[in-house]
C-alpha cells in the first residue's frame, strides 16, 4: 500500500465519523422538542372504530384510542362524545387508560355521527368523526 491510498483511506474514515455524529446529533430531536430536548405535550388520536352497521334496537360502539408525548398520565385526559349527526341517542361512556368507549341502541334508521375530542389538563387536543349506518328492524311476517 502506498501512503496516498493510507491518506485516502483515513480520510474516508474521518468522513464517515463525521456522518455518523451528525446523524445521531439529529437522533431525538423533533419539531415537538424545547431546546433542551424534552418533548412536550401532545395527544394523537391513533384509532377510532365503530360497529359499521346494524339495524334499529342493535347495541353499537365507538372505540378511541389516542398516543401521548411528554409523559401525560391517562387520567388527566378528558373524552368527549358530540353526536353531529342522525336522531338523538342516549349513550353510556366508559373510559380507561388511553382510550374512551360509547355504547347506543338507536330507535331509528338512518345515519348517526359522533365526533370524539381527547384533551390533556394542559389543552392539546385530538379530534375525529366516524358515521355509522343503522338499518331498519327486519319485520317478521306470520
Amino acid at each position: 500500500m502506498n501512503m496516498q491510498t493510507i491518506r485516502h483511506g483515513k480520510g474516508l474514515v474521518a468522513a464517515f465519523f463525521l456522518t455518523i455524529a451528525a446523524l445521531l446529533t439529529g437522533c431525538g430531536s423533533s419539531g415537538d422538542a424545547d431546546p433542551a430536548g424534552v418533548l412536550q405535550d401532545s395527544i394523537t388520536i391513533t384509532e377510532l372504530t365503530a360497529t359499521d352497521t346494524g339495524r334499529v334496537g342493535d347495541e353499537y360502539s365507538f372505540n378511541v384510542k389516542v398516543a401521548v408525548t411528554g409523559g401525560i398520565p391517562a387520567n388527566q385526559i378528558t373524552y368527549t362524545w358530540e353526536q353531529t349527526q342522525g336522531t338523538a341517542v342516549v349513550v353510556t361512556q366508559t373510559n380507561g387508560d388511553y382510550q374512551s368507549n360509547i355504547k347506543f341502541r338507536p330507535l331509528v334508521p338512518g345515519d348517526i355521527t359522533f365526533r370524539v375530542v381527547a384533551r390533556t389538563q394542559s389543552g392539546k387536543t385530538s379530534n375525529q368523526a366516524k358515521t355509522v349506518t343503522v338499518n331498519p328492524a327486519v319485520v317478521s311476517s306470520m
